[in-house]
């Protein structure tokens, strides 16, 4: 648990912000101190959270790309995410954030991220420079490299039917 390793840890101004809605709400509310539920945000409303925001953690372990990771990056707020599913992708461990392989890591990168500012406005560069340049310059890349498969290989099919083509007429 989060909230309690960052108290642990004699950590005692924080609060936990919750974008979002779902059944866990009450519980959230009665089990977890300090923590502030947003309910769904949208546009500017969602900027501004990911402005205010330190630490982004995310402990989806079925998330399968994570967009709210890459807007966390982008945003310059360093990420924890759990190394199952998409996010584990996006993040740059120990650049960007760091990937938990375990709910005891998850909380001690937190905790760590929490009590080390230097550490955290390093990371935050990073993960502003990583969402904004290279990822999605990869992204652009791969799409490039995939259009370029495709018209090879019709370029090819193509060709090749011809001269099949030429072939049977030749050979009738």
């Amino acid at each position: 648990d989060v909230s309690l390793a960052v108290q642990r840890a004699g950590i005692s101004n924080y609060r936990i912000l919750v974008v979002g809605d779902g059944h866990e709400r009450g519980w959230l509310q009665q089990n977890v101190p300090n923590v502030e539920l947003a309910g769904l945000l949208y546009g500017e409303d969602l900027a501004r959270a990911y402005a205010d925001m330190d630490i982004f953690a995310f402990p989806s372990h079925t998330d399968t790309f994570g967009n709210v990771v890459l807007e966390a990056l982008s945003s310059g707020v360093p990420v924890v995410a759990t190394a199952s599913g998409g996010p584990k992708y996006l993040v740059v461990e120990g650049e960007s954030g760091f990937i938990a392989h375990d709910d005891a890591a998850f909380s001690d990168r937190v905790v760590m991220l929490a009590a080390n500012p230097d550490l955290r406005a390093r990371m935050s560069i990073r993960a502003r420079q990583f969402a904004q340049c290279r990822y999605w310059n990869r992204i652009f890349d791969q799409v490039y490299d995939a259009y370029e498969y495709c018209l090879r290989s019709r370029h090819s099919v193509r060709s090749r039917g011809r001269i099949e083509n030429r072939h049977t007429v030749v050979s009738s």
